[in-house]
């Protein structure tokens, strides 16, 4: 691709991002705050609080930058959407004059005043230095002390006065909400007018207040008036979305695992690098057993969400796409060339693409309605257990890789002109940080085509680094505003961001043998390629083996022949014939090679060959058997024989010659009844030298002489019993006045409902010759 083929799509991606950060700066609170003071006013102002509460803080306090004013861990019991619920479309512009988004979390060990309870104080401020949410964690929540004193409400007093400075928690209105006690306190002086609402829950919520917009009467008439049922339903979707999604990953993951169509190193390598980003939160959290613990579980239920979606995600789409390949391969081995160069350069302009397109939808979140974000559009710590760029991107490149797959894979999906981006819109979805499902979808869709254009255009390594690009671009570049309080994630964020550029622009400046070599693929793609080729030769053995078949029966005054073969398996080894030597005498052959695959298709071949070159007029069925089994023998396969029955027939007096090489013997359906034509005798081409018996046969008017492989009387059905030769010689018996035709279908029928719902394990062939006695025109 040319350098302008290249620069395209960059200026594109720039473009579309510069009008994102353009309309984020303009609307989004987060963007729009200007300079915040230094992390030591506000570990002050953390200490003068706890002072003036008599709470003793036992070690520095730690001061971060955070995207939401209310932790992971209480989300579910306080929506953080307050604003937007209160102010509708107002509240970006009311949150941005107070200085809330970003916000500052402030936190420490703490010991209470009186009970000399130890635990976690957290204070989580705005940039003008309110205390929005203050939340009291004992060291341990579980234990007995700890769930009494939740219990008791003993932190209380502690938690309002850091709250709300000089208030008196005797003055609170109490109520109770979804069984638990809650407290409301007015702002005083607040305009627009706010509460502060306590909370004490046992377990590991902890106590803790939140600042809520409205009068104290408004927020109680809110709380009375909650409808647990409709709150429920409105979280139905993405939660009901993100268990299907759950389900299904592990579902897939372990059916790929046993069915051994699973790749699990690109899941390894990524799943790892994303440990090395998620790592950081429980690690600062070593001191504090409790947040350690569920800081580090939840990193490692990450980790392994990203190794488990990406593992069957990508083993999927190789199962389905036999010709999937992509430079993920090359750069995983450590080969960078042109071909990998390009997928960065084109993935990052993608990336930059995706997050302007992100940017704008949090944008118009708050702009519209009924929409709320539930988080900022860079989400802060950037490096939590729960996600980080890097581990989010590949979560979000593995959904779209699913979306793909399934739309490949589904056929009610794949005659959707769209359904790959409907799968990846509702994946996505979950994603997108706005409480209104239907805007969260519609959002998804856009990132979600965009995304998929990439993956369709450029590759999975495309794809990879525009979802990772696309989350750390404008995290590096909100860094950069807030360098002071975001040094370490301004750096890491500016590694993720420009270490594609820079390994994109060196690839691309590689010769093109640099990329050269063969590419080891994982051992069950390279397992499913010989399954395809094998599969692929054994079609072409069945098409072989049918064309081995006469394509129509014999037109034979005063006879009829009908007949029929059925595979088991793709290329099997019944075979018929017919032929004609000098004196105009019909030779019917209808023979059986043992096994199937290609030494069954080359003896197949060989014995066709071998009578057309054998039969003559001089010979009788016995000799020309005799000499085949020498020609036979000349394969040099130990293991193949063939079983032959071989009838040469003056078809004007209806006498024949009839020699068997170990075939089934033949039935003959008379007036009187249904004999075997019984001559007990070796298969050729394998065992001792043999010779064969000619057996005189006629054929008198309206009489059936009947020829069949093993596979028709050794069919079993679904208890195992064998369709046998008793059921045949009745129908045949029955059926003897019938066309041969008829005869056929009804013995055929009879052994398709023998079998019902089992398949046959070995082929069936049938050959019927009736006389009828009456001279056909030929």
């Amino acid at each position: 691709m040319r350098a302008n083929r290249l620069l395209v799509p960059l200026t594109a991606g720039l473009i579309i991002l510069a009008a994102g950060l353009a309309a984020a700066r303009w609307r989004l609170p987060e963007w729009r705050a200007g300079a915040i003071s230094d992390r030591s006013s506000f570990a002050s102002r953390y200490r003068a609080a706890a002072q003036g509460a008599r709470i003793d803080v036992l070690d520095a306090p730690r001061v971060d930058l955070r995207s939401a004013d209310i932790p992971e861990e209480i989300s579910d019991l306080v929506r953080g959407d307050a604003e937007y619920r209160k102010y509708g479309t107002k509240a970006a512009d009311v949150l941005a004059s107070r200085g809330r988004g970003p916000y500052v979390d402030a936190s420490a060990d703490a010991r209470l005043p009186g009970t000399g309870e130890i635990g976690r104080l957290n204070v989580v401020y705005s940039l003008t230095g309110e205390p929005l949410t203050v939340r009291w964690m004992p060291r341990n929540p579980f234990s007995a002390q700890g769930q009494a004193s939740l219990r008791g409400w003993t932190q209380k007093e502690s938690i309002i006065a850091i709250a709300l400075p000089g208030a008196s928690p005797a003055r609170a209105e109490e109520l109770e909400v979804f069984g638990t006690r809650v407290s409301l306190l007015p702002v005083p002086a607040a305009h627009p007018p706010e509460c502060v609402l306590f909370a004490s829950v046992p377990g590991s919520k902890g106590a803790f207040s939140k600042r809520f917009p409205g009068t104290a009467a408004e927020l109680r008439a809110g709380l009375h008036s909650v409808d647990v049922m409709r709150l429920m339903l409105a979280r139905t979707p993405v939660t009901l979305l993100q268990a299907i999604l759950f389900l299904g990953v592990l579902t897939l993951f372990m059916v790929l695992l046993v069915g051994r169509r699973i790749d699990l190193r690109h899941g390894m390598i990524l799943a790892l690098a994303s440990l090395l980003f998620t790592v950081a939160e429980p690690w600062r959290e070593i001191g504090n057993w409790y947040p350690f613990l569920v800081a580090g579980l939840t990193a490692a239920a990450h980790v392994i969400a990203v190794f488990a979606l990406w593992s069957a995600a990508e083993s999927w789409i190789r199962s389905t796409t036999p010709s999937f390949r992509t430079s993920l391969d090359e750069l995983s081995t450590g080969r960078l060339g042109p071909r990998s160069g390009r997928s960065l350069l084109l993935g990052w302009s993608g990336g930059a693409a995706v997050a302007g397109l992100s940017l704008l939808a949090m944008t118009a979140a708050t702009m519209i309605p009924g929409v709320a974000r539930a988080d900022g559009s860079v989400r802060l710590p950037l490096f939590r257990p729960q996600a980080s760029p890097l581990g989010q991107g590949i979560l979000e490149a593995g959904l779209v890789l699913l979306a793909m797959a399934a739309a490949i894979r589904l056929p009610l999906i794949r005659r959707m002109r769209f359904g790959s981006t409907a799968i990846a819109a509702l994946l996505l979805s979950t994603c997108v940080p706005v409480s209104n499902f239907g805007f969260a979808l519609i959002a998804a869709a856009f990132i979600g085509g965009a995304l998929i254009f990439v993956y369709s255009r450029f590759g999975l390594t495309a794809l990879l680094t525009a979802t990772i690009v696309s989350l750390a671009l404008p995290a590096a570049i909100f860094a950069a505003l807030h360098a002071s309080w975001l040094v370490g994630t301004l750096a890491v964020t500016s590694a993720l961001s420009i270490a594609p550029l820079a390994f994109g622009v060196v690839g691309v400046m590689r010769p093109e043998e640099s990329e050269e070599g063969e590419v080891r693929l994982p051992a069950f793609v390279r397992r499913l390629e010989t399954e395809r080729r094998l599969q692929h030769e054994m079609d072409l053995l069945a098409r072989m083996q049918l064309g081995l078949l006469p394509e129509k029966t014999p037109d034979i005054s005063g006879y009829e022949i009908a007949a029929k073969s059925l595979l088991a398996t793709e290329a099997g080894g019944d075979l018929y014939d017919f032929l004609f030597d000098e004196e105009g005498r019909l030779w019917l052959a209808a023979g059986d090679v043992s096994g199937h695959g290609y030494s069954c298709a080359i003896a197949q071949a060989m014995t066709k060959a071998g009578l057309a070159s054998l039969v003559t007029a001089e010979q009788t069925p016995a000799a020309v058997l005799t000499r085949l089994d020498r020609v036979l023998r000349t394969s040099g396969s130990a293991r193949t024989f063939t079983s032959l029955a071989l009838l040469r027939l003056d078809s004007a007096l209806g006498e024949g010659l009839f020699a068997n090489a170990g075939h089934p013997y033949p039935m003959l359906a008379v007036r009187d009844g249904v004999t075997e034509i019984a001559i007990p005798s070796l298969p050729l081409g394998h065992g001792p030298a043999r010779s064969y018996e000619d057996r005189a046969v006629r054929i008198g008017d309206g009489d059936v002489m009947l020829f069949f492989s093993d596979g028709l009387f050794e069919a079993g059905n679904g208890n195992g019993t064998a369709y046998g030769f008793d059921r045949l010689r009745e129908i045949l018996g029955a059926s003897r006045r019938l066309p041969a035709q008829a005869i056929l279908d009804r013995i055929l029928a009879d052994w398709t409902h023998h079998l019902g719902q089992s398949s046959a394990a070995d082929d069936m062939t049938i050959v019927v010759l009736k006389r009828t006695g009456i001279a056909n025109a030929r």
